[in-house]
């Protein structure tokens, strides 16, 4: 069985401290079939989805996935964060066996809806 932990940093001290916002770990099978169980995880995975070959259903097939091209810019992250810097720390694990780790460094600005910019 597969578990999937995300954790969410944001900088609140200028670089010198990083506080979790959110640490979840949960079914990744459960999380495949319905994505809405967790809603930072829901947004990773619309991203990665767009970005590459993400397999979407269990088991999960041993073959090379990759994902290019993803921009912590285009993520739809909830009004709730602050401007910060901030650090993803995405893990996935099969059994007692890491399979996919992963850290997304970014940084949360507002910006003005336009035309121009997808909001």
């Amino acid at each position: 069985m597969g578990k999937f932990n995300i954790v969410a940093w944001v900088d609140v001290a200028s670089g010198t401290l990083l506080a979790p916002i959110q640490n979840k770990t949960f079914n990744f099978c459960k999380f495949l079939r319905n994505p809405s169980l967790n809603r930072l995880g829901q947004i990773l995975l619309r991203e990665v989805k767009r970005s590459g070959n993400a397999h979407l259903n269990c088991p999960f097939l041993p073959k090379l996935y990759q994902f290019r091209g993803i921009s912590t810019g285009a993520l739809h992250l909830p009004v709730f964060l602050p401007e910060s810097n901030f650090v993803f720390d995405v893990l996935v694990s099969v059994k007692d066996e890491q399979v996919y780790d992963s850290r997304w460094y970014g940084m949360l600005k507002r910006v003005q809806c336009t035309s121009d910019v997808r909001c």
